[in-house]
């Protein structure tokens, strides 16, 4: 369960296992699209029709969700494979990238612009902070971890041992 939302787009250089980080990419824009589609169609457009439920889910959130993310990952790998290096600039061109791609799907030079801005800097931010060690959301493993509560009832601890 703990690599349903993982990336992995950091756990090797730019340019290595880059399907792997395409495809793990687009599963998590994929979930994003589908939580997106959902919300959408159920509460915003209100569609009704089983045609137009799906021409709204996937035309308008899934595939160009999954379709920026594959491009967002491919164009990491790639600008990484042509430069030789593992560096932000290369996640900054991927961003580039993947707002291009959502720019041609709305069909706007100003969500060109704004989104392509968006995900570069956001991605060059996101790699500079990783080769620096910060994390922004790190996994924490609850396995081990003992609950206060446990459905309606309060655990009772020992008190603390005096020393």
């Amino acid at each position: 369960m703990k690599d349903v939302f993982r990336t992995f787009l950091f756990d090797s250089k730019d340019g290595e296992d880059c399907f792997k980080k395409a495809a793990n990419t687009a599963k998590l824009a994929g979930i994003f699209g589908a939580t997106a589609a959902v919300y959408d169609v159920a509460e915003i457009s209100k569609v009704t029709g089983f045609w137009a439920v799906t021409n709204r889910a996937f035309g308008t959130w899934l595939i160009p969700s999954v379709s920026v993310g594959v491009v967002y990952a491919t164009g990491v790998c790639t600008a990484a494979s042509l430069r030789h290096k593992d560096d932000p600039i290369n996640h900054a061109i991927g961003g580039v990238t993947a707002g291009l791609t959502f720019a041609a799907y709305r069909g706007t030079w100003q969500s060109a612009v704004g989104m392509s801005l968006l995900f570069g800097l956001s991605g060059a931010f996101l790699k500079a902070c990783r080769q620096h060690g910060m994390e922004f959301a790190p996994y924490i493993d609850r396995t081990r971890q003992k609950s206060l509560t446990v459905g309606w009832k309060q655990e009772q601890y020992p008190p603390p041992k005096q020393y």
